[in-house]
Formats: structure tokens, C-alpha cells, sequence
């Protein structure tokens, strides 16, 4: 009996590693490692590395700012909105959110408020069926 065991084991391995399992394939999907925050066309700051470039500036009692997130892979490169199916969704944090407000503009946009003068963190995340993909150090979002 136990000289069938290791073919039948070998055997087992081969099919399992040869055939095509579709549930694998589905997983492939783009891997953002990074982040531009955008506001106007212009680049607020960048998270790479688990580095944040810049810290966030928020001017109080002044107009909603929407922000456009943008994500990178792993060479810095954007990530195109495409890569992204419907199972993918921008999500965040505020630490304190009696100092910032932060609600979702469009799919891949942020609207930022400012409610006190004050200093929090703010967390951007890819969310990808509900769990983060892609997770930023915290943002030090000062309101001014």
C-alpha cells in the first residue's frame, strides 16, 4: 500500500500545478504600492516606499477641496483607472474627525474639509472586495 502513496502524491501535485484554476486567475489584478494626491492638476504630495512626501495643508472655512487619488505600482508608474474593476474602491480614515471632514467625491476623488484649526492623520486606502490592498502611512494633515 504505501509504495502507491508517492506516485498517487506526485500525480495530485502535477494536476494541481498544470490546470488552470480559475479562481487564481480572477486574484491578478493590479498591485498599487504608492500614491499621488492631485488637486487641480496639481500633485499635493506622493506616498512611495511608505514615504509620504509632504504633509497635507487644509485652510479652515475655506471651500470643499476635492482631491483625486491616483495610485502607483511599484516603479512609481500610475496605476490606469482600467486595472481597476468594480471589486476596487477608495477608502480612508481620519484620526480626529472633529479637525477634517472627509467624504467621497467620485470613485477615485476624496472631498476635504477643514472643521477646526488643528493637527490629525489622515489614512487613504485601495480597497479591494472590502479589505485594503494598499494601505498609506499616516498623512499629517494640518488645519489652518
Amino acid at each position: 500500500m504505501s509504495r502507491y502513496i508517492i506516485p498517487i502524491m506526485l500525480a495530485v501535485l502535477f494536476l494541481l500545478t498544470s490546470c488552470d484554476n480559475p479562481v487564481d486567475s480572477d486574484d491578478e489584478h493590479a498591485e498599487a504600492e504608492g500614491l499621488v494626491l492631485v488637486d487641480a492638476g496639481d500633485t499635493i504630495l506622493t506616498v512611495q516606499n511608505a514615504q509620504v512626501s509632504d504633509t497635507l495643508e487644509v485652510v479652515l472655512d475655506e471651500a470643499v477641496r476635492i482631491y483625486e487619488v491616483i495610485f502607483l505600482d511599484g516603479d512609481g508608474d500610475q496605476i490606469a483607472e482600467e486595472e481597476f474593476d468594480d471589486d476596487f474602491s477608495l477608502g480612508w480614515t481620519v484620526s480626529n474627525e472633529s479637525v477634517l471632514s472627509a467624504t467621497q467625491a467620485s470613485r477615485w476623488s476624496i472631498e476635504i474639509a477643514g472643521l477646526q484649526a488643528d493637527t490629525t492623520a489622515l489614512v487613504l486606502q485601495l480597497l479591494h472586495l472590502g479589505h485594503p490592498d494598499f494601505t498609506t502611512p499616516e498623512i499629517v494633515t494640518v488645519v489652518r
